[in-house]
């Protein structure tokens, strides 16, 4: 191991941008042209029909990437998704576009440009310093243009919590529409001609009018070219060639801009548009772009509608063909670009990768804990402390802030030979589960130590292992533990009792763990049974106070260039009053950050809480872009449990017809999909409430706090019902149930109708351009649980549990053990038969994957008649399990799993005492020769950990509660010890 990745485990970076670069597993493709995009729709409808699905498809499997096509004009006919043309949705594209950019591992940007420069808006915004120097260039003007200054004050208001201040372009509201209708253009033509005056002034530079008036199409070529190209993009420039034979026809204001001749009285093309688009296309597109990535096209008008899909078949064919030419050609240029910078990461160096980005995210927005941060220093420094320690507090209090900071000040604190390791539970698949997550920490601390031992798989030998490790930690080395979030484990294993927890620790050996108070009574199991000595080992962590959390908001705000007028601030203070938890704080910053000093505040948006704030939120959002939206994407979202990438929600938003009928209520579009922009405007609100992270090599976006999760599942997903159909949408997507695959819809004049939805195949393994086998492991992960809870239980057994195909390939893609936690979603006789036949035969699957036919046809042959599902496998096992073992048993060889064997627990010492509790779940067991007692869990089949208690035969008094040893030997007396702990309470001696 060299020493960066040596740092990266024992956390120990220089510096945090020393954490290897996350690599991109998608192709974000942002198409671009004029507003609303009726002027490409033939070119646009195409596209997405014919170009992106099988490229999609290809992508996938080839390179292990997702494509994914931002087309926000599909679907912009007001039917959801809010406003097309404001200022908003200019904004919300370019967002979009950099977004592309940021997270496209190839070609990020389309261009479909034709004969029309396209829309120049009002500005929005413009500095009050230069807004000041218009106003006074228009005053001293004698110009008749300059007679409309007054609407500069009409439409413009001042915002000053903006530094420095801008004049801010006055909302449009319902009421202004006939007013906007007339002030529009003369207001555009003011504002020009003061930027004119003021550029021969000298004041403003001679590019500003460029700045202020450029088109939208423009300013989104420009950042898609100028600022990404060498992530790769490409443009079709269409021209119709007869174009100005028909510019007095009304359907040519589609395509170009017209003016009217006064000298020969006709319409022609606008020739000042026609400048600025052929400086746009010289300027801009052939500077930054190689002409092989420039697709020119020339056809004639066609009859009314000037582009025609049937007369121009041959032009929108051969657009077809260039552009999946193209597309293909650079994506399979960035994929092997990728895989020659690829690094070969083991899933420990993604696990521990990972927690390191989360402990980052949170550890440099702490603040106001100081208290907290000394105590635990304090402990971490005490040698004397042999017990662990705890943070405790509500939701939202800020425990992993302060964990994750104490995290990344560890190598400025404790001496360079500490090992460091951090696990946020339930932030991967490996810190969900408990024996994942020992095990990932087990083998962090071995690379550490540069000690080449394999950990165990079964879970009572990973806690002995684990238990073990800790104690033998060098003595000039000292490892801290972090371990935020114990609430947030999985139930199995018995993980809720905590007994996995070390009841004593070395002196060089420090853990740290986090929990809410009232979770799974986890809380009282700490303070009763485990932390017994040092009760100070104990720190509760409260809200801030109304003092911090204002402090805290201002700082903020002036980190952005902002602040608040007083009024503001009271109804802030007001607030903070009545909640000043650290994840309302920043809640409520997320408001505030877009506040202008004109707006007035209505108290009601704050909440009171948490969960207030996100009731006024949520009702905002479904007001805005409609109750059925909001739900299911929030639904699809929270169900998911690991997130869901951009493509993955709107497929399914596309696969669900109760969203279909509320996203086209005004249109029927040739491709029923759900438009990008209608998943992407939600996303972009709910923005600070996400991660995005990577989930079984997905890019996907999840709720990064618990609080949202648990209020999204109470708010969306409470009704059982509506429940199981998300389940159930989710199911069939991963599935492929609707690959190439018409559904039923009603189009707006009642008619049954059958169309595509063009979502993946979701095959269980990929065959890559190098013939390698890849294999899905988004579908191992989603579609056993979402069958369960949609109550689809014999899909389940058919397509999962006792499918030979699933089996081979998930263990071969993951492990026996993932194989295993399907089986426990439908427990029953024929589940626990093939647990059991599993567990006789790990060892020889671990080596020899292929010899799983034989293995289970040998074992589960004598059920062949009498249980359909186990009947079912074997048949598979002798069909599709010949291409892996030629051997098809005719008789069971092996012993058949389901007898009266539940456990079996090695014991190398004599057994002299056998002792059962009175409930039936311990068993102990003891040598008289021997201080320690075995203890072994018949409810979970775990060995817990040894007992130290006296030499002699060992009794158990009739409540459990007391050990007594018979010493007849060595000391001749009877002991009496806690039967639980080994705790050593008093002796008789005769």
């Amino acid at each position: 191991m060299d020493a960066a990745q040596l740092r990266l485990y024992s956390g120990h970076l220089n510096s945090l941008s020393d954490i290897p670069t996350e690599q991109s597993n998608q192709i974000k493709v942002f198409l671009s042209c004029n507003l609303p995009g009726e002027e490409f729709r033939e070119e646009r409808n195409a596209i997405l029909s014919r170009v992106i699905p099988p490229l999609r498809e290809e992508t996938k499997a080839k390179y292990g990437l997702e494509l994914h096509h931002v087309d926000l004009m599909f679907g912009a006919d007001g039917g959801a998704g809010g406003i097309v043309d404001s200022y908003e949705a200019r904004e919300f594209r370019l967002k979009e576009l950099l977004r592309a950019q940021k997270l496209s591992a190839g070609p990020c940007f389309m261009v479909l440009i034709g004969q029309k420069y396209g829309k120049r808006p009002v500005p929005q915004l413009v500095l009050s310093e230069i807004f000041e120097l218009i106003q006074t260039a228009l005053l001293n003007s004698n110009g008749r243009r300059a007679r409309a200054f007054n609407l500069l004050d009409k439409w413009y208001i001042k915002d000053e919590n903006s530094i420095p201040a801008v004049h801010v372009l006055r909302p449009v509201v319902e009421s202004d529409g006939d007013d906007w209708s007339e002030d529009r253009d003369s207001l555009w033509n003011v504002l020009m001609y003061g930027v004119e005056l003021c550029c021969r002034e000298g004041s403003l530079p001679p590019e500003a009018i460029r700045t202020y008036f450029a088109s939208e199409l423009e300013n989104e070529v420009k950042h898609g070219l100028m600022h990404g190209s060498e992530r790769g993009g490409f443009v079709v420039e269409r021209k119709i060639t007869d174009l100005a034979n028909y510019a007095g026809e009304k359907q040519a204001q589609v395509f170009t801009e017209t003016e009217w001749n006064e000298v020969e009285e006709r319409a022609q093309l606008c020739t000042g548009s026609m400048q600025l688009l052929q400086s746009l296309k010289t300027d801009v597109i052939q500077a930054n772009l190689p002409d092989e990535c420039i697709s020119r096209y020339s056809i004639l008008w066609r009859y009314d509608s000037g582009i025609d899909s049937q007369f121009h078949k041959e032009y929108i064919d051969e657009l077809c063909n260039d552009l999946t030419t193209k597309l293909r050609d650079q994506i399979s240029e960035a994929a092997a670009a990728a895989e020659a910078r690829k690094v070969y990461r083991s899933r420990l160096h993604e696990e521990v990768i990972a927690h390191w980005r989360k402990a980052i995210d949170r550890g440099r927005a702490c603040e106001g804990r100081d208290n907290e941060q000394e105590n635990l220093l304090n402990y971490l420094k005490d040698e004397r402390n042999t017990e662990f320690y705890t943070i405790y507090g509500e939701s939202g209090s800020g425990k992993t802030c302060i964990l994750s900071s104490l995290f990344l000040e560890m190598k400025n604190l404790l001496p360079q030979s500490t090992i460091a390791v951090i696990r946020f539970i339930g932030l991967t698949h490996e810190s969900a589960n408990l024996r994942d997550l020992l095990q990932s920490i087990c083998q962090q601390i071995l690379t550490c130590l540069n000690r080449d031992i394999s950990v165990p798989m079964d879970f009572p030998e990973v806690l002995k292992f684990f238990s073990a490790l800790l104690h033998e930690i060098p003595s000039s080395i000292q490892l801290v533990l972090l371990l935020d979030s114990l609430n947030s484990l999985l139930p199995d294993f018995n993980s809720h009792l905590l007994q996995w927890l070390p009841s004593s620790l070395p002196k060089n050996v420090r853990i740290i763990v986090s929990c809410q108070p009232h979770a799974h009574g986890m809380f009282t199991r700490l303070k009763t049974e485990l932390i017994t000595k040092h009760h100070e080992n104990f720190t509760e962590v409260k809200p801030l106070g109304q003092d911090v959390a204002m402090m805290l908001t201002l700082r903020w705000l002036q980190q952005e260039s902002m602040c608040i007028t007083n009024e503001q601030a009271e109804q802030i203070k007001a607030a903070f009053n009545k909640c000043s938890l650290p994840l309302y704080i920043k809640f409520l910053f997320n408001r505030i950050r877009k506040w202008r000093s004109f707006d007035l505040i209505d108290s009601k948006v704050l909440g009171t809480s948490c969960s207030t704030f996100l009731d006024a939120l949520f009702e905002e959002f479904e007001l805005k872009y409609g109750k059925v939206l909001v739900k299911h994407s929030v639904s699809y979202l929270t169900a998911s449990k690991t997130g869901l990438s951009d493509m993955e929600m709107e497929d399914l938003l596309s696969l669900d017809e109760h969203v279909m009928e509320h996203v086209h209520c005004k249109s029927e579009p040739v491709v029923r999909r759900c438009p990008p922009k209608v998943w992407a405007q939600l996303r972009d609100e709910l923005d600070f409430m996400l991660n995005l992270k990577v989930a079984d090599d997905y890019d996907v976006y999840y709720w990064n706090h618990a609080i949202i999760r648990e209020y999204t599942e109470n708010r969306y997903l409470a009704n059982d019902s509506f429940r199981k159909k998300i389940h159930c949408t989710i199911a069939d997507y991963y599935l492929g149930n609707w690959f190439q695959k018409p559904m039923k819809y009603k189009n707006l004049n009642g008619e049954e109708k059958l169309v595509e939805r063009y979502v993946l195949s979701q095959p269980l393994t990929y065959t890559s351009a190098g013939g390698k086998t890849d294999y899905n492991q988004r579908k191992y992960d989603q579609v056993p649980r979402h069958l369960y809870l949609a109550n689809r239980l014999d899909e389940l057994n058919a397509k999962v549990m006792f499918n030979y195909d699933w089996l081979y390939n998930k263990i071969k893609a993951l492990s026996l053990q993932k194989i295993l936690a399907d089986l426990s979603l439908n427990p029953g006789t024929e589940a626990t038969l093939l647990e059991s036949a599993l567990r006789s035969a790990q060892g020889l699957i671990e080596k020899n994957i292929d010899s799983l036919p034989v293995e289970l046809s040998g074992r589960l042959l004598p059920y062949y008649h009498t249980y359909p599902n186990l009947r079912s496998l074997i048949d598979q096992c002798g069909t599709a399990g010949l291409s892996h073992c030629a051997i098809v048993p005719l008789f069971n060889y092996h012993q058949v799993p389901g007898s009266p064997l539940q456990y079996t627990f090695e014991y190398t010492d004599q057994i002299d005492s056998l002792l059962v509790t009175q409930d039936g779940r311990y068993v102990f067991t003891k040598s008289d020769n021997s201080q320690v007692l075995r203890k072994f869990d018949l409810l979970s089949g775990e060995i817990q950990a040894d007992i130290a208690t006296s030499y002699g035969k060992a009794y158990l008094s009739p409540d459990d509660c007391y050990l007594v040893i018979v010493d007849n030997e060595i000391e001749k007396a009877v002991k009496v010890h806690n039967a639980m702990t080994g705790n050593y309470i008093f002796q008789l001696i005769p």
